[in-house]
């Protein structure tokens, strides 16, 4: 049997525990609130899902670059960066070229992926 001391401490114990495995609820006032995963550019997009589910943002926006291939930038032999502007926009066309197969190719799959990642991460009580 417990006391009421007790039955309290295990039912803010428990607390924590179904707050976690609750699907995330971000609408306010029946307004569905996200965010721009730009927001979190100075992250990886995990770290960016996990501060978004931090803070209870349960919708996102994703940036490009945090599924897109980084970009190159020119650089001289020594890793400085090439002072040439006739290089420099060679990089650049370059890169803008490679990014364009990119998304002309990448498999839906991948984005899926994200997307269910996202999903998952959001209801920790999925798991499929």
């Amino acid at each position: 049997m417990y006391s009421r001391r007790d039955f309290s401490k295990l039912a803010l114990a428990g607390l924590p525990l179904s707050m976690a495995l609750a699907e995330i609820d971000s609408k306010i006032s029946g307004v569905q609130i996200g965010v721009q995963s730009y927001s979190f550019r100075d992250r990886s997009l995990d770290a960016a899902i996990q501060a978004m589910v931090q803070d209870g943002i349960g919708e996102c926006e994703l940036f490009s670059p945090h599924i897109e291939p980084p970009t190159p930038r020119p650089q001289r032999a020594d890793g400085a960066p090439a002072p040439d502007p006739a290089a420099r926009a060679a990089a650049r066309t370059a890169a803008r070229e490679e990014l364009r197969k990119w998304r002309l190719n990448v498999p839906m799959d991948d984005i899926k992926a994200v997307r269910k990642e996202i999903r998952r991460r959001r209801n920790p009580a999925l798991r499929h």
